[in-house]
């Protein structure tokens, strides 16, 4: 089944909730990008907020994670990582997400995937079965 806007999503959030729709301003880069990328038919945005500490995970070395996201759900995604946004803690990011309602679901799907792994492998949230074989195998510090 497609998702459709107002569908409960696996951050807990209805698909297209918008923290803050005049952020960033559209008189910036990223905003002017993001406002492009919406008006196209059928776009929705929906905002994800996370502490600073996962956006790294995110991005990946080089870019790597953040271009296999948008390369496997279509969807456009923006980590605005430079500063928190308006009203809300210093330690906490913005990730803005632009595209049709199943690609945005499916970015949203594969982020809070991402965030559960780095939590539960600094210890934050426990551990899952699989967890184990691939902490493993990970490399120590």
């Amino acid at each position: 089944m497609a998702a459709k806007l107002g569908d409960l999503m696996p951050d807990g959030n209805p698909l297209g909730k918008c923290i803050n729709d005049d952020w960033p301003p559209g008189n910036t880069q990223r905003g002017a990008q993001i406002l492009k990328t919406l008006a196209s038919t059928g776009h929705i945005r929906h905002d994800m907020l996370m502490d600073d500490q996962h956006i790294g995970r995110l991005i990946g070395k080089g870019g790597e994670v953040y271009k296999q996201m948008r390369s496997v759900t279509g969807c456009n995604i923006w980590c605005l990582d430079t500063c928190e946004p308006p009203g809300f803690p210093a330690e906490l990011r913005l990730v803005v997400l632009v595209g049709l309602p199943v690609q945005v679901a499916g970015a949203i799907g594969m982020i809070v995937e991402i965030v559960k792994k780095t939590m539960r492998f600094q210890g934050e949230i426990p551990l899952e079965a699989g967890d184990l074989f691939a902490k493993s195998m990970a490399p120590h510090m």
